[in-house]
């Protein structure tokens, strides 16, 4: 209902703040190179039986996110429309702020959310950018309110690895950094 999705949202909103903190990222010396030691992945714990840590690096031509998800229902998502996935299963999103040291309340030009999921049982990579200046007809999604977002597509040249087991899923995806126009720099903060 909108009322338990409503207070699904606060509690998931709470956890974040709780577990709000600055993670280290290296660049990787190799593809799909991630670091899980302490201080270089972010974690939320929900229960014993729901949580989940991730992680991000990059390398010059390519973003690599992962996710490793402990969840009794491991990646199932029966979801007719692409665009919303985010509403019928389990997927995984990262969001970005592509600009650094930017701490803006408000969205910005180079805010982007990813979101990996399972579609027609294949993997699938959506992207989701905020602000694209000369968007036409941007997409509008109502659920508890409206969010407007300029550009939603499949992310075709994603490589999504997903690895399930009986406790949850491992989730490990690239996307070259061309396609989200994202040029990290070292030293800078990315939210």
């Amino acid at each position: 209902t909108k009322a338990q999705y409503n207070e699904t949202m606060k509690l998931i909103e709470k956890k974040a703040e709780e577990e709000k903190k600055e993670i280290k990222i290296s660049k990787a010396n190799k593809p799909f190179g991630f670091n899980w030691k302490r201080g270089y992945f972010s974690e939320l714990r929900f229960d014993a039986k729901h949580s989940a840590r991730a992680t991000w690096t990059y390398d010059d031509k390519n973003l690599y996110v992962a996710f490793d998800v402990v969840d009794n229902t491991p990646m199932i998502n029966n979801g007719i429309d692409w665009m919303t996935l985010f509403k019928t299963g389990d997927a995984v999103e990262f969001d970005l702020r592509t600009k650094p040291d930017n701490d803006s309340k408000n969205v910005i030009q180079g805010d982007i959310r990813i979101l990996v999921s399972v579609f027609e049982n294949k993997p699938i990579a959506v992207l989701y950018n905020y602000k694209v200046p000369g968007t036409k007809k941007p997409v509008v999604f109502k659920m508890t309110g409206k969010t407007v977002v300029d550009v939603v597509k499949i992310i075709e040249n994603a490589k999504i690895k997903m690895r399930k087991r009986i406790d949850g899923y491992r989730v490990e995806f690239s996307i070259p950094l061309s396609e989200i126009n994202f040029h990290p720099e070292k030293g800078r903060k990315y939210k």
